[in-house]
C-alpha cells in the first residue's frame, strides 16, 4: 500500500513539474527534470523494496 501512495505522489510531481515546464516553455531544461523524476522514482522504489525484504 505504501509503494502504490509513493508512485501515485511521484506522478503528481511529475505531472506539476511538466505543467510548469509547459507553462514556461522550457525545452531542453523538461528533458532534464523528467531524467532526474525517473532516477528519483527508480531510488525510491529500490529503498521501499529493500525495506520491505527486511
Amino acid at each position: 500500500m505504501e509503494f502504490k501512495w509513493v508512485v501515485r505522489i511521484l506522478l503528481l510531481i511529475g505531472v506539476f513539474i511538466m505543467s510548469i515546464a509547459l507553462a514556461f516553455n522550457i525545452g531542453s531544461a523538461m528533458k532534464y527534470f523528467v531524467i532526474f523524476l525517473l532516477l528519483f522514482a527508480l531510488i525510491i522504489g529500490v529503498v521501499i523494496e529493500v525495506a520491505q525484504k527486511r
